[in-house]
């Protein structure tokens, strides 16, 4: 077997295999150097009275993307911070509290400038980030022999690889423009393939079926790399998820497997089972049981008129199904829409404004507002454990005798494990992902592949839970500057004057910047945005399709959103709707 142009012999030890990974891991690299050097040529060529020169340069910036995903899982893995330079969002970040600000660059921002209308204004910035990388991508081949790496590290680094390819590469999360998502999918399979190929004479455990599934998803990809009409479906089902089953097992055989993503429970399967999300804590039954008791008890509110479940009402799929609920105090609309708490706990990041970190603050937030439940934790304590009910279900549920009264913390957190066991995933979808192909309609099944390709609805609701949750590790929340106008009158171009995420941290970039929301169930938690303002899954898909607010000819400075038309046809846009159908809990 030939494996980086060597003879791989039976007797190879763990200590030569990562010598060859390291040795394999080097020619890409610096075949990736060559790439940035190139492109580095064609960016200084940039000439705004010859068109070619900017055609160019974009093939140059393909050929260092796809050049760049050969060694992207293992920067990713064992040095991020060279990961965000080659390959960060082109957009400011904050690292809060403490709002330091990272400028965008690397190849995301260079697509950036480069599809910007006039990109040859942008040619100075684009020759400053390729110098950066010329410079960086000089440094790496020294910093790799810094490394430690263990056996298992460098296979979680695959798999979590794997998980880019089904939830980021192939919605064209990090090349929106160039749309080479499917082309650096196969790329990353390729090293996959090859990295794997090393470590397969020291395995004790071995698979041919891992051999054979690496090389039909690549070849899928290689021979449908249209970005927009590939099959995401079928690619999933047939193909990548198969393939994590498999690496999988192939991990967990030869003992190489570690734990080091919280969330994501490798031993179950695949990304979309159920099983992958496990309750966080988890909880009793007489937990979940208690939380559900005190979830719809009005003794909690201040005027016991209201408990959780009347906002957040179970037969409307945990919503209200009105625009803003009414404040306790004055009978006014509360500020924002009552969002759904199915999967809230798979997300780093409540409320719409992202405020509280956890479910248990939360609760404590929700049940101490005057305008929501108006109560106060002394109170709560008092009133709670005068009740006999209550005594015996805590005693039960804390597994503790008692004679103090209930605590507030242990009402949050019993409400916070019912909410945890609220991930149902028996959805249509869900059905169809694990093997019934007749659970979901032709029409849902095109619009799951727009959802994920053209319409980029997928480059912000990430697959499996379709929210905000950052892909491979899930424990980011994205904020979105949409331009979310008053109401769903889009002629009259009224911007939404709520403030969002910069109410918390007054910096303009969070002007207007909201949580991104699951949309599992969405087609039964309407009304739609922080505010409401959209009555039916049509009014959101033509504001999408638009361009957002900038898009519908409102000033939205920091507008995440592309402002671009996404130029989806009304069956298009009906298709979509259809799978978002799809995703209802049954």
């Amino acid at each position: 077997m030939v494996v980086t142009g060597a003879l791989i012999r039976p007797d190879i030890t763990v200590n030569t295999s990562q010598e060859l990974t390291l040795s394999y891991l080097n020619r890409q690299t610096i075949v990736f150097a060559q790439t940035v050097h190139l492109l580095s040529d064609q960016v200084s060529r940039l000439d705004s009275g010859n068109t070619q020169t900017i055609l160019s340069t974009k093939t140059s910036l393909v050929n260092c993307r796809i050049q760049y995903k050969k060694i992207s899982f293992f920067l990713d893995y064992f040095y991020p911070q060279a990961g965000r330079l080659y390959n960060g969002p082109a957009k400011k970040e904050l690292e809060e509290p403490f709002l330091e600000s990272d400028e965008p660059q690397g190849l995301q921002q260079i697509e950036a400038d480069l599809f910007d209308p006039h990109p040859v204004r942008k040619k100075r910035d684009m020759e400053n980030l390729v110098l950066v990388m010329r410079e960086s991508a000089s440094d790496l081949l020294p910093v790799y022999q810094t490394l430690s790496i263990t056996v298992p590290q460098m296979m979680e680094g695959l798999h979590l690889e794997l998980i880019r390819i089904m939830s980021l590469y192939i919605t064209g999360y990090d090349a929106p423009f160039l749309k080479t998502g499917i082309h650096e999918a196969a790329s990353s399979l390729a090293t996959m393939d090859s990295v794997l190929n090393i470590y397969s004479f020291v395995s004790k455990w071995k698979d041919p079926a891992l051999e054979v599934s690496l090389k039909n998803a690549e070849d899928y990809l290689k021979e449908n790399s249209e970005f927009n009409s590939f099959n995401r479906l079928v690619f999933l089902t047939g193909y990548a998820l198969p393939l994590e089953e498999i690496l999988a097992k192939y991990i967990r055989e030869n003992g190489w497997e570690l734990k080091t993503v919280k969330l994501l429970d490798y031993r179950a399967g695949n990304l979309f089972q159920k099983e992958v999300l496990p309750n966080k804590n988890f909880q009793s039954a007489e937990m979940i049981a208690l939380g559900k008791a005190l979830f719809s008890e009005k003794a909690l509110s201040g005027d016991g008129s209201r408990s959780c479940a009347t906002c957040h009402q179970p037969t409307k799929y945990f919503t209200d199904q009105l625009s803003r609920n009414q404040s306790l105090i004055n009978h006014k609309d509360l500020k924002r829409n009552t969002p759904s708490l199915f999967y809230a706990a798979y997300q780093s990041a409540q409320f719409w404004d992202g405020r509280d970190s956890t479910l248990g603050a939360q609760i404590y937030d929700v049940l101490t507002d005057k305008n929501e439940m108006g109560n106060s934790p002394r109170a709560i304590e008092q009133t709670i454990s005068l009740k006999e009910n209550y005594c015996v279900a805590f005693q039960k549920a804390f597994r503790k005798d008692r004679t103090d009264n209930i605590k507030i913390t242990e009402i949050q957190f019993a409400i916070s494990a019912y909410v945890e066991s609220l991930h149902p995933m028996n959805s249509p979808f869900d059905h169809y992902i694990a093997g019934d192909h007749l659970a979901m309609t032709p029409k849902q099944q095109a619009g799951f592949n727009l959802f994920m390709g053209k319409a980029a609805c997928g480059t912000c609701h990430f697959a499996p839970l379709f929210n905000g949750s950052t892909p491979p590790f899930f424990n980011r929340t994205e904020y979105e500057i949409l331009g979310v106008p008053q109401t769903a009158n889009f002629n009259e171009k009224k911007p939404d004057s709520d403030p969002g995420r910069y109410n918390l941290y007054p910096v303009d970039m969070y002007r207007g910047a909201f949580k991104t929301p699951t949309i599992r169930n969405v087609a039964q938690t309407y009304p739609y945005m922080h505010n409401g303002c959209m009555k039916t899954l049509y009014q959101v898909l033509d504001f999408y399709n638009r361009g957002g607010g900038s898009g519908l000819g409102m000033i939205v400075p920091d507008q995440t959103l592309s402002g671009n038309n996404l130029r989806l046809s009304k069956n298009e846009m009906n298709n979509i709707i259809a799978f978002l159908q799809a995703l209802t809990d049954h």
